[in-house]
Formats: C-alpha cells, sequence, structure tokens
C-alpha cells in the first residue's frame, strides 16, 4: 500500500514520464512543474454513483424516497489516444455490477428516511436521542417496509479530465 506522499511521488513520476513521451524528440529537458502542466490532462478524476428511487409501505400506505446516493471516487490514467481510461476496480464497481451491500445500504437508508425518522417524529424524538427507540422502530418496520418494496438504482460513472 502507497502512503500519501508515496503517491504523490508516483504521480509526479508519471506526470513527467508522460510529458517527456509527448514532447517533441528536440525539446530541451523540462521542470517538474512543466512535465505535470503538460500531462494533467492524462490523469482522470473517477466517479462512480448510484443513485434510488425507493417506494416503501410502512403501514401508512406507499412513500417514495430518494436515499443519499453511494458514491466512490478515485483517479484514473487516459493510456492512449482513443480514450481508454485505467483505474482501480474498487472504484468503478458499484455501479459496474451493483454489489449486494451497495442495494442494502441504500434500502436500509430509504426505511431510515420513510419509516424510522417520520415514527421518532411522531413520538417527538429526534435521530440519535433514543437509539434502543430508534433500533426497535427499525427492525420492527424492516419486514414490512421490505416486503411490498420498489427498488429503482440508477447507476452512473463519470470522468473528468484535469484542464489547463
Amino acid at each position: 500500500m502507497i502512503g500519501c506522499e508515496g503517491m504523490k511521488r508516483l504521480l509526479a513520476g508519471a506526470a513527467f514520464t508522460l510529458a517527456a513521451l509527448a514532447a517533441p524528440a528536440s525539446s530541451s529537458a523540462l521542470s517538474v512543474q512543466e512535465a505535470i502542466l503538460r500531462a494533467k490532462p492524462a490523469v482522470a478524476l473517477i466517479t462512480a454513483r448510484v443513485d434510488a428511487e425507493v417506494t416503501i409501505n410502512c403501514g401508512q400506505g406507499p412513500v417514495t424516497v430518494k436515499p443519499r446516493p453511494f458514491v466512490e471516487t478515485g483517479t484514473g490514467w487516459v493510456v492512449d489516444g482513443r480514450g481508454w481510461v485505467v483505474t482501480n476496480a474498487h472504484v468503478v464497481d458499484p455501479a459496474h455490477r451493483l454489489p449486494p451491500w451497495v442495494t442494502h445500504e441504500l434500502k436500509k437508508t430509504a426505511i431510515d428516511q420513510a419509516c424510522v425518522e417520520p415514527a421518532l417524529q411522531a413520538q417527538k424524538m429526534a435521530r440519535g436521542q433514543r437509539p434502543d427507540i430508534e433500533e426497535r422502530l427499525r427492525r420492527e418496520m424492516m419486514d414490512l417496509a421490505i416486503a411490498g418494496m420498489r427498488f429503482t438504482p440508477q447507476a452512473q460513472i463519470t470522468v473528468l479530465l484535469g484542464g489547463r
């Protein structure tokens, strides 16, 4: 595993190498800053985002909520002129195959929004005020909510290239 400083040195070295390869053969040596500026468009910010719309019946009729999205970010590098980008699998995996744990977390958040929070408000309590009651409500509503739940995920992967 590479630490923060090690990653900075690796990126600077990769940027310098890419800029040196992109420079005309007759050019003079580049400073590190010039190399990074020339290579900057080769580094990309990759974001995988999974949004969901969830319709749940908590006993009072159907309610539709949009839980906070799951977002994973990382970096990637443009490896050729056709736009191929290399990144780590964990960055794009949630949007590419939607693992069960992401689905579970989105559903759990939706149940909290649609069922638990209104039940707490009805008892004039805020989230976190009585974790024991909150957990009991969550357990009571889980089976009821999941039985008729309609879960519609929407995943997207965004690639942002650095500008000059």
